[in-house]
């Protein structure tokens, strides 16, 4: 333990946000994060890290000195310093992991803000509109932020807006537009089963909870 601190322990199969520094016993760097890096605590991970990071709280740095077997054991990734049979040593620190989504959504549909569509789709009122609302065919463009539930930014809206139509888009985001008005800005909650399912693509955590803050400036463009 290089730093301790008193946050919650991940649960197995958690999407934790770590940064890390992974060297050889020769302090041979093969691995460095320039920004927070997540991934799901999985057997699909290196098993060291997979038991390692569950004995953290958010918050630490922890040293893992990883045998072989608990590394890439005889088969390293080509490309790197690492040899077959190499020790790994990672200093990680855990800055957050994401809540259950279904306990999330339990816990955020209580709040007295939030409303809850027969989808499931979960929203905030922040601003109300005064113009047109769009429908299932229209194009629209809005500023938008997409973030985890932990509050870290996976996708925005270039300036001036985004311009797409609704036929494109994940059906809850699609679904919580088209409860705006022109003007308004809204915040969704959207669960896995109505944004990107069992495939989303690679930046996007299986059964994570999406969270976008919406402007709609044009409801149909």
């Amino acid at each position: 333990m290089l730093e301790a601190a008193d946050g919650d322990r991940p649960y197995d199969g958690a999407v934790v946000f770590v940064e890390y520094e992974g060297r050889l016993i020769n302090d041979d760097v093969f691995v460095r994060t320039t920004r927070p890096d997540y991934f799901a605590l999985t057997s699909d991970i290196l098993t060291g890290i997979y038991e390692g990071v569950q004995l953290m709280e958010v918050g630490s740095t922890y040293e893992l000195v990883m045998p072989p077997e608990l590394g890439y054991g005889d088969e390293p990734p080509m490309g790197t310093s690492i040899r077959p049979g190499s020790v790994l040593i990672f200093d990680i620190t855990l800055n957050s992991f994401l809540q259950q989504p279904d306990e999330f959504l339990a816990e955020n549909a209580e709040l007295e803000d939030i409303q809850v569509t027969e989808s499931g789709l979960q929203y905030r009122v922040i601003e109300q509109g005064s113009g047109p609302s769009p429908n299932e065919n229209s194009a629209v463009r809005v500023n938008y932020t997409g973030t985890f539930t932990n509050g870290h930014v996976f996708d925005e809206s270039p300036d001036g807006g985004a311009q797409f139509n609704l036929q494109g888009v994940i059906p809850g985001f699609s679904e919580g537009i088209q409860l705006m008005e022109e003007g308004a800005v809204y915040e969704f909650f959207v669960p896995a089963d109505i944004g990107y399912g069992e495939n989303p693509p690679q930046s996007i955590p299986e059964g994570a909870v999406l969270v976008f803050e919406v402007e709609l400036l044009m409801a149909g463009v």
